[in-house]
């Protein structure tokens, strides 16, 4: 019940600029003009703001952002402000509705149907019952959000294991091409294939000096995912990927090679998903030392 005063005094705020005012009929010409104003200045700022939030998200590359359909958002946001203001029983429902949608969305997202008339059903059961227990309405549900969340967790751990699995094979399959195709790639005990095109003057790397490095980062299907380009790259030898580090050490100033680093010397079973690094994904870097500063 404090859940459903907080919703409707928010409610109360949004529309008591219009119960307390003068009837849509009585405002002058500078009251409209200023109110025409407020509209168009508000609505240009939110529309900017969730335009600039729909390009970060569909710079993802994440598919399910580029479904995202303005028209269909710019009807959801005309019901809303289309709405009778001086309903306000009417507006604490939409403003509800717009949280319990939430838990719609999430539980499809983790695996499990929702049913939005089930759950408007509960709610009007749950509202005209005259003996509320709330803490255990709270605790039930509770529970059933666990079973919920840890089906969602089992369905992702599974989804990953397939997906660590068929990365692996493809890098392996791919690294194999390579070296089929290329005798002087070599292949470490640890899993690292190499081709050095030039191995640098004087002391080689270690994992304590610190390296300029001009390099490019590529996952086996080409997509470049880091690129210094005219920027070198100044950091501790030992700080990078384990595949990586252990290339640089066959490296001296001016060395250049090619590594094909498998998942577990990459970035694991987790990847990086932000820059499009699947879980045991093989990686392709091709480095080239510019200098090299031994520790102390």
């Amino acid at each position: 019940m404090k859940k459903l005063i907080i919703a409707m005094s928010a409610a109360a705020v949004m529309t008591g600029v219009v119960s307390c005012s003068k009837s849509s009929n009585n405002y002058d010409a500078s009251e409209k003009a200023l109110g025409d104003s407020l509209a168009v200045t508000f609505g240009n700022m939110m529309g900017q703001r969730f335009g600039e939030q729909l390009q970060q998200m569909q710079a993802s590359n994440n598919p399910d952002f580029d479904k995202i359909d303005k028209s269909q958002i710019m009807r959801g946001i005309e019901t809303v402000l289309n709405a009778d203001t001086s309903n306000l029983s009417y507006l604490t429902g939409i403003q509800i509705g717009m949280q319990m949608m939430n838990t719609v969305i999430g539980g499809t997202q983790s695996g499990v149907p929702v049913d939005g008339a089930k759950m408007a059903a509960a709610f009007k059961a749950g509202l005209d019952t005259d003996s509320l227990n709330v803490a255990a309405a709270q605790a039930e549900y509770q529970r059933v959000q666990m079973s919920v969340q840890s089906l969602g967790d089992r369905k992702a751990a599974a989804a990953a294991a397939v997906q660590i699995e068929a990365n692996g094979k493809a890098g392996a399959a791919y690294i194999d091409s390579i070296k089929a195709a290329d005798s002087s790639v070599a292949t470490t005990e640890s899993g690292l294939s190499y081709k050095i095109e030039n191995a640098g003057e004087g002391n080689k790397v270690t994992k304590a000096d610190k390296v300029k490095l001009n390099y490019k980062g590529m996952t086996i299907d080409g997509n470049v995912f880091d690129e210094t380009k005219e920027n070198p790259l100044e950091m501790t030898a030992g700080n990078f990927i384990p595949g990586f580090t252990e290339g640089l050490e066959m490296l001296g100033k001016g060395g250049k090679a090619t590594l094909y680093i498998p998942g577990e010397l990459a970035y694991g079973e987790k990847g990086v998903p932000q820059i499009n690094i699947g879980p045991n994904s093989t990686l392709v870097f091709e480095v080239e030392v510019v200098d090299i500063t031994p520790a102390e």
